[in-house]
């Protein structure tokens, strides 16, 4: 994990929710490999409860202290990604992730 930029305001902790843009990648030996998916190419950023199981575990542990506006690298061995599941003809199993995440956004949890 890499900050990148780093954000203003409240600080992203367990139970929020997160609102994040991200670029994915296959991770090739520790450099960017093919372009999963842009969300902000797409028009559609994410949004998660903070320590669910509604995402990636890699994203649940990467957002936590950013706050928004912030930007992270993240590097994630396949247990953190998508682990032994194939993702279509997309994402092979086992395969190493790397992702750039912008937090836009934080909210408290719909449940608080």
């Amino acid at each position: 994990m890499k900050d990148l930029q780093p954000g203003q305001g409240p600080v992203a902790e367990q139970g929020m929710v997160a609102t994040i843009h991200f670029i994915g990648w296959l991770d090739e030996k520790g450099t960017r490999g093919r372009e999963i998916y842009d969300s902000r190419s797409a028009g559609q950023p994410v949004s998660f409860v903070i320590g669910t199981d509604g995402v990636m575990r890699g994203w649940n542990e990467g957002v936590l202290g950013m706050r928004p506006g912030g930007a992270r690298m993240l590097l994630l061995p396949p247990g953190m990604a998508y682990g032994a599941r194939q993702v279509e003809d997309i994402i092979p199993a086992n395969a190493p992730m790397m992702f750039r995440i912008e937090l836009v956004s934080l909210d408290e949890s719909p449940g608080s």
